[in-house]
């Protein structure tokens, strides 16, 4: 039996829509209790339409890298845990990293690459599970004393604190694209070139009437490493 026969299965379909729409039944419960406690706080109607309006705008650009993602994901993972993954509590870059993690800790080259089977689609999916569920357990009994820790050394010098946020982010970044760089000439120009594109961007963003641009960062990156790869692959190949 193929993977994806299983993948694709109408159980997993249940499943993940029933979880799904338990998050739209609690997220709607929330925005009624809300709704009342805004009107009875003396907040108008209007004030109230105006602001479900801006959030939903603003939460559109956001949820492109998303879209994006699951894109990728689908094929390779079929559609009810992608769908389920980065409706509720998965982001995409993470997805993405712990299936590819997964798939070649059991030996298969990529996700969805040389190797890739149904032994590799459920080691992707047990990386992806442990280590989205993972950080709400460390939350709930860490977070206190780590934001405590954060405030104590933030009120010491919080410009210090700022470029050690920083320099730990781009430590992060780097860890995670090193990999990529040694995966030929074709891998490591898309990655530069996407590097230098999102530093354009960011550059871009800073001015005034260009500052939407930092909402579609992460979207148009991808989208022009997609497109870049394209071209390194015809003239490299």
């Amino acid at each position: 039996m193929n993977y994806l026969e299983i993948a694709n299965h109408y159980l997993l379909f249940i499943f993940a829509g029933a979880i799904i729409l338990f998050i739209f039944i609690q997220t709607f419960w929330f925005m009624k209790k809300a709704w009342k406690q805004a009107l009875s706080l003396g907040v108008s109607r209007d004030t109230l339409i105006n602001t479900v309006k801006t959030s939903i705008s603003i939460s559109i650009l956001p949820s492109i890298p998303i879209v994006l993602a699951l894109f990728v994901l689908v094929p390779v993972l079929g559609l009810p845990t992608p769908w389920l993954r980065l409706s509720v509590i998965g982001s995409a870059p993470f997805e993405m990293l712990a299936a590819d993690m997964g798939a070649k800790a059991v030996g298969a080259e990529s996700l969805g690459g040389a190797g890739f089977d149904g032994t590799a689609f459920a080691a992707a999916l047990l990386l992806m599970t442990i280590g989205g569920s993972l950080p709400l357990l460390l939350c709930v009994l860490f977070n206190k004393h780590i934001s405590s820790t954060y405030e104590k050394f933030k009120a010491r010098d919080a410009n210090w604190m700022q470029v050690l946020s920083g320099a730990s982010l781009m430590a992060l970044i780097a860890t995670l694209m090193i990999e990529y760089l040694g995966h030929g000439i074709i891998a490591a120009l898309t990655v530069l070139t996407s590097c230098i594109f999102a530093l354009l961007i960011s550059v871009l963003g800073q001015k005034e009437h260009l500052s939407w641009l930092k909402n579609f960062s992460l979207a148009l990156s991808i989208i022009f490493g997609m497109i870049s790869a394209i071209f390194y692959t015809s003239i490299f190949s």
